[in-house]
């Protein structure tokens, strides 16, 4: 238990380290950086349809020392009386009255940058080290009201999607210049952050708020009065326009709540799958600990020393016979013997006569026989690529078969892949592999990456979507600016998974000998497989006298070669018996049996040192699968509160309306 705990939290730790890098290295990146810890606006609507206002920024800055905010559009809203104050020493800051890129601390600008953009710009003395700093900006802009003959109307963006300082917290006072008659008069919208509110506080006073604007984000505020409290001569327009701000404000706030409910629905669906994965942690924690408790899982195992029949003869297939034999709780032929079935299958087709063997200056081709009717379903699989490989001809050369494997790499790759899976298929209608138990075992392997990509997600999305409150230190490992910002995320997330993939994984290793995918009927099919291939492996040390049998050699062979041992089976086969491997002995078997290519292309001598001989037919079919696999690799490589009839309420995603300043911030 110890070594378990042991190897788990070596493996957390490793996580952790890993993810602090990448902080690390995302911080780095960000060379200089800005955050708004909190954006205050404080604006008064004067009677002749200007504005003051005075913003208020609480801001970290790492390795800037100037900060700036552009105002467009001036030559139709003038900006004017601009001051600039250091909270922090409570010092009014020195007006340059010129641009300069990098403003000295205790001094702003505001000045144009172009025909229509004042840029206010002061220096914050932190160009190379890091910290919060306050400023105060106050100014005055000029014809901000619009008057229609129903209503009159304040619609300003304070922010645009310009903006590039991130801001945690931004609140806003708006007062206007004089109270209106009923507060039903008085209506107001907010736009660009669903994270926002907008309220009437009294006849004459408007608060907002929004929370985590991201940067490109912006914050626009609408507030119309049916009662004529300004006196403005610009701006004037000689038709109604309430109904239609209405309306329009209406559909906005509608398109807002559905998306809202969307976004629910999704986190809610994220969230579902997070209870949904440790459900299924603890179930399978609760099965494997059952498990563990018995005291054996009920199969008897009897060891087969040596094995000299075929067992299931005539029934069993090369796929079979390799499963069974590389079978255990953690590995079976599946994870890369496959070339070695599909060589031994088309060896076995041969000597079941449905393919034939022929041996034409120094090479072999291969042809079709017969029709494949009888086969097993997975046998059958490598009969069909044979006959794809030969098409339209009457035969295929076996170096051709690399050929095939290249240019229709995909329609090898799937015959292969249906061998397998009904080789399984095979086994389960046998009853030698317990259907069941297997599929315990194999969703409590497939869940962990499961698991880690469904973690890695949730802290994405759970820094990602405005909608979800974040502490003060998530929302500045978005930035990259504190690296200690991910582990608050990652233990809340993975701590609970973490601990129950531990005691899952104590639990699975207890339950492991416990947990066989194998039938009684399939242990002792097992034990006769490796039985027969201890037998191979040791022929020639076994002191029995007996006359060789080239019928049923022919049969070793084959399984010989599913079992990846051919070449010892043969070095052995010579040991025992010498004479097979002679010409003489060759010219006698010619005339008592008709051999099928198979046998004589291990033992006749005539065959050595060509193409012919078994070595080179094994490695050519060895070849042309990696010849497929490696060409199927480089082709897929390459290849919240909605409108409530003006009075306030959430803020809504539609605006961007007309006749307003964009206004955006950042820092360099």
């Amino acid at each position: 238990m110890k070594k378990y705990l042991r190897n788990w939290i070596i493996y957390i730790v490793v996580v952790i380290v890993i993810c602090f890098l990448i902080g690390i290295a995302t911080s780095a990146s960000f060379e200089k950086a800005q955050v708004m810890n909190k954006l205050e606006y404080l604006v008064k609507l004067n009677e002749d349809g200007s504005m003051n206002v005075t913003e208020i920024w609480d801001v970290y800055v790492k390795n800037t020392g100037t900060l700036f905010k552009d105002f467009y559009n001036t030559n139709k809203y003038p900006i004017s009386d601009v001051y600039v104050k250091n909270l922090n020493t409570n010092e009014s800051l020195r007006n340059l009255e010129y641009y300069i890129y990098n403003v000295p601390e205790g001094s702003y600008y505001a000045e144009n940058i172009d025909y229509d953009t004042v840029e206010v710009a002061f220096g914050t003395g932190k160009s190379y080290s890091s910290g919060n700093v306050k400023f105060q900006i106050s100014y005055k802009i000029e014809n901000v009201i619009n008057s229609y003959t129903d209503c009159q109307e304040f619609y300003w963006k304070f922010l645009d999607e310009s903006n590039n300082i991130p801001c945690k917290r931004i609140e806003g006072k708006i007062t206007l210049a004089k109270n209106v008659n009923d507060i039903e008069n008085l209506k107001v919208w907010g736009h660009g952050n669903i994270n926002g509110e907008i309220n009437r506080t009294s006849t004459n006073e408007v608060e907002f708020y929004a929370n985590n604007l991201n940067s490109g984000n912006m914050i626009e505020v609408r507030i119309v009065t049916a009662d004529k409290i300004f006196n403005v001569q610009n701006n004037v327009f000689n038709y109604r326009m309430l109904n239609n701000i209405i309306t329009e404000e209406n559909q906005w706030s509608i398109d807002t709540n559905a998306d809202i409910l969307t976004y629910r629905i999704f986190f809610g669906i994220l969230i579902l799958i997070y209870i949904v994965i440790l459900i299924c942690i603890i179930k399978n924690f609760v099965t494997y600990f059952k498990i563990g408790q018995e005291n054996n899982d009920g199969i008897e195992r009897t060891k087969i020393q040596y094995f000299r029949d075929i067992p299931r003869e005539g029934d069993s297939t090369p796929g079979e016979a390799a499963f069974l034999y590389y079978f255990t709780n953690n590995f079976n032929w599946t994870d890369g013997k496959q070339s070695d079935v599909v060589a031994a299958n088309i060896l076995n087709l041969c000597l079941k006569g449905y393919i034939a063997f022929e041996k034409y200056k120094k090479r072999i081709n291969i042809s079709i026989v017969k029709t494949g009717e009888g086969l097993k379903n997975d046998e059958k699989e490598i009969y069909k690529l044979i006959k794809d490989a030969i098409g339209n001809n009457d035969y295929i050369e076996v170096e051709d078969l690399k050929n095939f494997a290249k240019e229709r790499f995909d329609t090898y790759s799937n015959h292969v892949t249906r061998m397998i899976s009904n080789i399984k298929k095979n086994l389960y209608e046998e009853e030698i592999i317990d259907k069941r138990k297997e599929k315990l075992y194999d969703k409590s392997n497939s869940i962990v990456p499961i698991v880690w990509a469904g973690i890695i997600f949730l802290i994405i999305i759970y820094n990602a979507i405005g909608l979800i409150p974040m502490s003060s230190l998530s929302y500045i490992i978005m930035w990259g600016i504190d690296t200690l910002g991910i582990f608050l995320d990652s233990v809340i997330i993975l701590l609970p998974i973490a601990i129950m993939l531990i005691l899952l994984d104590m639990a699975r290793k207890k339950a492991k000998n416990n947990i066989y995918k194998l039938t009684q009927k399939g242990a002792n099919e097992k034990e006769e497989w490796e039985g027969l291939a201890r037998f191979l492996k040791d022929c020639s040390k076994i002191d029995e006298k007996g006359a060789f049998d080239i019928v049923i050699w022919e049969k070793y062979l084959v399984f010989a070669t599913a079992f990846g041992m051919e070449e010892k089976v043969i070095d052995e086969l010579h040991s025992k018996y010498p004479y097979v491997f002679t010409e003489g002995y060759w010219q006698e078997a010619s005339e008592k049996y008709t051999t099928r290519g198979i046998i004589d292309m291990a033992c006749n001598p005539i065959y050595v040192g060509t193409n012919c001989n078994f070595s080179n037919f094994t490695s050519t079919i060895h070849s042309s699968y990696r010849t497929m696999t490696s060409t199927l690799t480089a082709h897929y490589a390459s290849s919240g509160g909605g409108f409530s009839a003006g009075g306030g309420g959430g803020f809504s995603s539609g605006g961007g309306g007309r006749w307003r300043r964009t206004v955006g911030m950042g820092g360099r």
